[in-house]
């Protein structure tokens, strides 16, 4: 347990937004400059004429870091969205003018650590570019008790309260690692309200993109395809970390109806939101196969998608960062972002 606890607090460290001028955080390589080629391979798909056709950017005018403590946009903290949890608040920055779009971001750890707090700075770099942002915390699977669904319960909920204030005409969701799990979850299971728990609000959701860090997105397969750190992950949010700690049988008889559950693959239909997939090559936690897999079930269902493999990164590299292929993802982030707004 005590090495799955500093697994997750890596990857926590990792992925937040931080200044160019800073080494690579905790050992996560900084990638070459990408070649041309990678362009053709990062192509967007639009199986349908008229369809949303994504573009990759590779250089940009990415916004300049802002760590929590230096001037820039004010973050409204901990806002509740209910209230049965300490977790279940977020924070929220907001631009200077009628936001663009509204951006929430789910934060990862595992499903079993982490908090909102990680992305404070993310937040207020993406309302100096005219988005209202917000950072959601949610139920951690420690018991069976907040278990999955609870997480997504609560991620779905989050984003209904934070849309109710905000009222931008357009919401994208972007998670990292298990967080991103969480937003292709709540993207593709937009009207299911048997996935809302006891949020007070069960209207269907209304979310027009999702941005997927380095998502794990193939829990049904994670006995063959994950390595045993996150096999233990994925036990842990089906059962809860007290339950696995207890001991589950890897045969149990639900294990697989569990899994299939909250594996994003099985939910896709054609009409789904379009989604950015963004997955370092070299991911050493969560093998870049659940990108390239996962982005094949899209494109079988027409849903548009574009699938950016950032050279030489592992697992963890941070969300608006610089510096080769970073600055190409981070880029693309951002032209993600323009288009759906301008849609």
């Amino acid at each position: 347990m005590i090495v799955k606890r500093v697994f997750a607090l890596l990857v926590l460290a990792a992925c937040a937004a931080v200044p160019a001028a800073l080494p690579p955080p905790l050992g996560v390589s900084m990638a070459e400059s990408p070649d041309a080629a990678e362009t053709a391979e990062g192509a967007a798909t639009a199986s349908d004429a008229g369809a949303l056709v994504l573009e990759r950017a590779d250089a940009c005018s990415l916004p300049a870091y802002i760590p929590n403590d230096a001037a820039g946009p004010a973050v409204i903290e901990d806002v509740a969205y209910a209230n049965d949890d300490h977790r279940q608040k977020y924070d929220l920055a907001l631009p200077d003018s009628t936001p663009k779009a509204l951006v929430v971001i789910v934060h990862g750890g595992g499903w079993t650590s982490g908090g909102k707090r990680l992305f404070r700075p993310t937040i207020r770099m993406l309302a100096t570019q005219g988005y209202a942002a917000a950072s959601v915390g949610y139920r951690l699977a420690s018991s069976s008790s907040k278990a999955f669904p609870a997480s997504l319960e609560d991620v779905r909920c989050a984003i209904r309260a934070v849309a109710d204030r905000v009222h931008a005409r357009k919401t994208i969701v972007l998670g990292a690692s298990a967080g991103a799990h969480l937003a292709a979850m709540a993207a593709l299971t937009q009207d299911a309200p048997d996935l809302d728990g006891d949020c007070a609000d069960h209207r269907p959701l209304h979310l027009d993109g999702a941005i997927l860090y380095y998502a794990p997105l193939s829990l049904d397969r994670a006995r063959e395809r994950y390595i045993h750190i996150m096999r233990q992950a994925v036990d842990e949010l089906l059962y809860g970390v007290s339950r696995v700690a207890a001991g589950v049988d890897e045969d149990a008889g639900d294990w697989a109806e569990r899994a299939e559950r909250a594996t994003p693959a099985n939910f896709v239909r054609p009409g789904a939101p379009p989604m950015l997939i963004l997955h370092g090559e070299e991911d050493n936690i969560v093998p870049a196969a659940d990108a390239r897999d996962f982005a094949k079930v899209l494109e079988r269902d027409h849903v548009p998608h574009l699938l950016v493999e950032v050279p030489g990164q592992k697992h963890g590299f941070p969300v608006l960062a610089r510096g080769g292929g970073l600055t190409a993802a981070s880029c693309t982030m951002m032209r993600f972002l323009a288009q759906i707004a301008a849609e």
